[in-house]
């Protein structure tokens, strides 16, 4: 694996890019300029989507189960999004670790 200068591998940055947060269509946010409509919008707190849209919490099974009820998918595209982006996340961390 090539290291960047801070460090981080292309495998993990590759990853990071694929968090589901980063997903979520910004046609979905309605184009707000904050979280704070799409957030009301969905049921859930500024802080809570905020941080799953910058990779930083995973998408729930409340959060799929509100993006649905927007018409944004069905909560099986975003939990499988998740699984597959945890299970890269966790294999990494093993390679890295060996």
């Amino acid at each position: 694996m090539l290291e960047h200068v801070d460090g981080e591998s292309d495998q993990a940055e590759c990853i990071k890019d694929s968090h589901p947060g980063e997903k979520i269509p910004h046609d979905c946010l309605g184009g707000a300029l904050s979280v704070s409509e799409p957030a009301r919008r969905l049921a859930v707190s500024r802080n809570s989507l905020d941080r799953v849209l910058k990779g930083t919490a995973p998408v729930t099974v409340r959060l799929a189960l509100c993006l649905v009820e927007q018409r944004w998918s069905n909560p099986e595209f975003w939990l499988r999004l998740q699984a597959t982006y945890d299970l890269a996340m966790e294999r990494l961390c093993r390679t890295e670790a060996a």
